[in-house]
């Protein structure tokens, strides 16, 4: 069921950063933390600001390479293919931080978040390209400013073919998914071919 508005319990651990950017991922993914301070990213095994906390969740592999095994695609769910390895960013970011960060890892949004994790929007490379038309300085931009707030997520037990249907029908490229209003995971088309790729690989009917 898709709607306008957990996979597992990791382990969670706090650690220090700057205040700008909240980073879930696992040792798999990644091996440090990404965030934004004073103008440049940095990757660290740890951070030193005292400013803030983020929240690395560790946890197994990627959620495709753990659940999907061969079977018929048309079976698969959400839960199986979505990737639970996210890069966040709160209200309070700066938009420079945001450009940033899409221009350097080559996304093409960020999911907004409260510290709980309850979704608030994305800031799409469209919403930074808007403020820049208007002749907005990013670096005195907040995410806040200049998010779209209204979001179409999905739920982890949403069917891949109803999934298929909303990302064509929308012209989409990756959905959040939520349970509870807060932010899980996202889901993007490489991933549906991935996992339709994996559960094929030995399902002949």
């Amino acid at each position: 069921m898709l709607s306008n508005g957990s996979l597992r319990a990791p382990k969670i651990q706090a650690v220090d950063s700057s205040p700008t950017l909240m980073v879930l991922k696992r040792p798999a993914v990644a091996p440090s933390l990404l965030l934004f301070e004073r103008g440049k990213f940095h990757l660290n095994h740890r951070v030193l600001s005292p400013h803030s906390t983020v929240e690395r969740k560790e946890g197994p592999m990627r959620a495709t390479e753990y659940f999907v095994h061969a079977c018929d695609p048309k079976t698969l769910i959400v839960r199986q293919i979505m990737e639970d390895a996210v890069v966040t960013v709160s209200p309070a970011s700066s938009a420079m931080a945001v450009a940033e960060l899409l221009s350097e890892h080559n996304f093409g949004s960020v999911p907004v978040t409260e510290t709980d994790g309850t979704l608030r929007g994305l800031v799409t490379e469209f919403d930074l390209l808007k403020a820049v038309e208007q002749g907005r300085d990013l670096r005195e931009v907040s995410v806040s400013e200049i998010m779209t707030r209204e979001v179409i997520t999905t739920t982890e037990e949403t069917p891949l073919m109803n999934l298929i249907h909303v990302l064509q029908e929308r012209h989409l490229i990756r959905l959040p998914v939520v349970k509870d209003q807060k932010l899980i995971g996202m889901v993007a088309r490489r991933d549906i071919v991935f996992g339709y790729v994996k559960a094929r690989a030995n399902y002949w009917p």
